[in-house]
């Protein structure tokens, strides 16, 4: 917002006013793109106390009083997916972890192995192709680094990926998760 400020204006006093506007418009496009995927959340698990915070482009979606089964997990980033999320938003979800504690690391880990996916993907797979994918890594483990990973891919509406470019991107994964060294099968 800054930097869009900064070209819009001549003198300090401007520079803040359209610095603060810009900033007020993307703080209400964040919490009402925030409170659209807590709607589909809800709407996918039936849970009227699903929640949903969102800080940039990484999303922790949970339930207070249980946790999602693998079937919700794919269905909320599939829909998200085709609902213009595609490769904005980093998906990661845990499953069995033994304390609350942990969820955040566990999260963190997931939307990490997600980063270094698309870094290792870089130059195998054409970038433009991959703007079309979301990719969700579901943790299922006791403590961090103590248990296994999935990934699903969602594809955006009419978008598809080849076979070989899904084999590519399960390689690299596999690649991805031991290069990691947090553990994780």
């Amino acid at each position: 917002t800054s930097a869009y400020a900064f070209g819009k204006t001549d003198n300090v006093d401007d520079f803040l006013k359209v610095s603060r506007e810009a900033e007020e418009k993307l703080t209400e496009k964040i919490f009402n793109r925030q409170k659209e995927i807590e709607k589909k959340f809800r709407d996918i698990t039936g849970d009227t106390n699903a929640r949903v915070v969102c800080s940039g482009d990484g999303c922790k979606a949970y339930l207070p009083s249980r946790e999602l089964s693998e079937t919700e997990i794919k269905k909320f980033a599939d829909i998200a997916t085709a609902g213009g999320e595609q490769g904005k938003l980093r998906f990661s979800s845990i499953q069995n972890l033994a304390s609350k504690e942990y969820s955040d690391l566990v999260v963190k880990q997931g939307e990490d192995l997600e980063k270094s996916l698309r870094r290792n993907l870089a130059g195998k797979i054409d970038s433009r192709r991959l703007q079309g994918v979301n990719f969700s890594v579901h943790i299922k483990a006791n403590k961090p680094g103590d248990g296994s990973t999935k990934l699903h891919i969602s594809e955006a509406n009419g978008f598809k990926l080849s076979e070989a470019e899904r084999e590519q991107i399960k390689t690299e994964y596999l690649k991805t998760i031991k290069e990691s060294d947090m553990g994780y099968k």
